[in-house]
């Protein structure tokens, strides 16, 4: 006779054989006891079995019957099923059966220890009989009386690690299915102890090294996900929000976080992304274009990464620059490493992870005007005389204006500020120290970084162009700012609108050699040239232009460069030859 062939419950005690019920959990207050045993009165196998399934329906039988009556006396007294079913994530549910696996293992040692001599050997038989039984049972999926073990357990193990659940509540099949393997895993280690065999093999991959560490997993499985939506907002308003920085660079900043909270998934748990969806991240950005909302055919708001990047591949369209692609890994990489300081994931999933491509050299940055272009620039009818500063800026006439488009360009090239920067100033940004020194005072800015707050000479030539007595026009104004003919953007800033005017301004000018990357901040950059070929120390020359990474210019807490140190280091400026005596016969 093969032993495995046995049905569960159908034992020998000596030479006859027995058939051993487990009462359902339900029904043992009904019979006061929890097993059945039943003597099939005979010696051969064979007519065992027989009886031994005749016993079993009648069984079976008298359970669904005792049932059947409890419900109908009792119906009118028992709360309704509650109709929503408990779930519960899959993390939590893996938690939940391994910690069933290592409650009942340490309750096996327990009992075990206070044991002085080993139980004798029939107890030893019974106990391997039950514990097979129920591992048949357990393995039975057509078994109500299996299915009644599995629900109770999990309950129990439910409240235990402080699930709210309702009477007769319904659980999850996902739940049930996981603590039915755990409950088989349980009674196959105990009865291999019972054999002697103390490997602890559970022979469920699921279930590998389960040890008491495993009691408060379910705790932390049950912390609240932090998504990612949420941890953007967070991050920014602990960490973004309070550093220095100009309003465009913010506008950046927002909208790059709003392409990482699309990409990643607005509801999805930080802790969940994987190294590999950081670098599906960083190959998606290397194929999106620049400023591609702008254009007029463009997929619309909300449309999909996919969409934008087959848009720009049928269009033919360049794809961000590499600098461009680096602000967006360098956010990502600050989210997820200030996620994982904060403990919101498990893993750095974000460490070495670069642009795509080569970072260009020195030479193929963005360069400066030389004196070619400077005077095509600056011998413009806006300087020489136009119709109008606005439509007709560009066709010649008698009316020299000067408004944001004549003096944005001159600040720019002989103060080497920023085009935010002179944007926003006011007449009381204009100030004379007390030696005398006529200096833009950007000590109180909310610029690109710490070292943009800085003090700024006002260059001679902005002098005898007549720069201060445009100033003190404006003092009397309402609202004192220099440029109000400039309005915001769609971002807020002004710098959108003046940005636009600048390229059509460029065009009309019919400036030679003229590409995607020529634009307003190369004037800035003429301005750093021609501190060099002056020879101005580089302290001197990053304090003027806000670049200084050592020390940050402030009047008001006398650290750094003031204007009257900057004032003879700035004219020492030397620019390309370029003709401005209209511009300073004005004055």
């Amino acid at each position: 006779m093969d032993d495995m062939a046995k049905p569960p419950g159908l034992v020998q005690r000596g030479r006859i054989w027995y058939y051993r019920k487990r009462v359902p959990k339900d029904l043992v207050a009904r019979y006061g006891k929890r097993e059945i045993p039943i003597s099939l009165d005979t010696e051969d196998y064979k007519t065992a079995l027989g009886r031994f399934h005749e016993e079993a329906a009648k069984l079976e039988a008298e359970f669904t019957e005792i049932r059947r009556r409890r419900e109908m006396f009792t119906a009118s007294a028992v709360p309704d099923v509650p109709a929503d079913v408990l779930t519960v994530s899959e993390e939590e549910a893996i938690a939940v059966a391994r910690a069933l696996v290592a409650e009942r293992l340490a309750n096996y040692d327990k009992i075990t220890a206070k044991e002085k001599t080993p139980p004798p050997q029939d107890a030893l038989e019974d106990l391997r009989h039950e514990i097979s039984g129920d591992i048949g049972h357990l393995r039975d999926r057509g078994s109500e009386e299996a299915d009644q073990l599995v629900y109770g357990a999990t309950i129990d193990a439910l409240k235990r690690n402080g699930y709210v659940v309702a009477d007769r509540q319904r659980i999850d099949s996902r739940v049930l299915d996981l603590v039915r393997r755990a409950l088989v895993v349980a009674n196959q280690i105990e009865l291999a102890r019972i054999e002697g065999d103390f490997a602890d093999n559970p022979g469920d991959v699921l279930f590998t090294g389960v040890s008491s560490a495993d009691l408060s997993k379910v705790t932390d499985a049950r912390k609240p996900k932090v998504s990612i939506s949420s941890a953007i907002e967070t991050f920014w308003d602990r960490v973004i929000s309070l550093e220095p920085k100009a309003p465009k660079t913010e506008v950046k900043y927002k909208a790059i976080l709003g392409v990482i909270k699309y990409f990643f998934g607005a509801d999805t748990a930080i802790e969940t992304v994987t190294r590999q969806q950081c670098f599906a991240f960083r190959d998606t950005i290397a194929k999106l274009p620049p400023n591609y909302a702008k254009k007029k055919d463009a997929p619309p708001e909300g449309a999909s990464l996919d969409a934008v990047i087959e848009y720009a591949r049928v269009n033919e369209l360049p794809v961000m620059s590499y600098g461009t692609q680096a602000l967006y890994i360098a956010l990502m990489v600050r989210l997820f490493t200030w996620a994982g300081h904060e403990r919101l994931t498990k893993d750095l999933v974000v460490v070495d992870i670069k642009p795509r491509g080569k970072r260009p050299a020195k030479d193929e940055l963005r360069g400066s005007f030389d004196g070619e272009q400077l005077t095509a620039i600056f011998n413009a009818p806006i300087y020489r005389g136009c119709k109008d500063d606005e439509y007709g800026f560009s066709t010649p006439g008698p009316n020299i204006i000067k408004r944001s488009r004549y003096w944005v360009p001159l600040i720019a090239l002989f103060a080497g500020m920023r085009e935010g920067e002179i944007l926003r100033l006011t007449a009381d940004n204009v100030r004379v120290s007390e030696n005398g020194t006529s200096y833009f005072d950007l000590s109180k800015h909310k610029g690109k970084n710490t070292y943009s707050r800085r003090e700024v000479p006002v260059h001679s030539t902005l002098i005898k162009a007549g720069f201060l007595n445009f100033v003190e026009e404006k003092r009397k104004s309402k609202d004192r700012a220099l440029f109000p003919d400039v309005p915001p953007g769609a971002d807020g800033t002004q710098t959108v609108i003046f940005s636009k005017r600048f390229a059509t301004f460029l065009r009309a000018c019919g400036i030679k050699g003229m590409d995607a990357k020529t634009c307003f901040h190369m004037l800035r950059h003429t301005l750093k040239d021609a501190l060099d070929r002056g020879q101005v120390p580089e302290n001197y020359s990053e304090a003027i232009q806000g670049w200084s990474r050592r020390m940050k210019t402030s009047r008001s807490y006398g650290q750094g460069f003031e204007a009257d140190t900057l004032k003879p280091w700035i004219e020492k400026a030397i620019l390309p030859k370029f003709d401005l005596s209209h511009i300073i016969g004005e004055a």
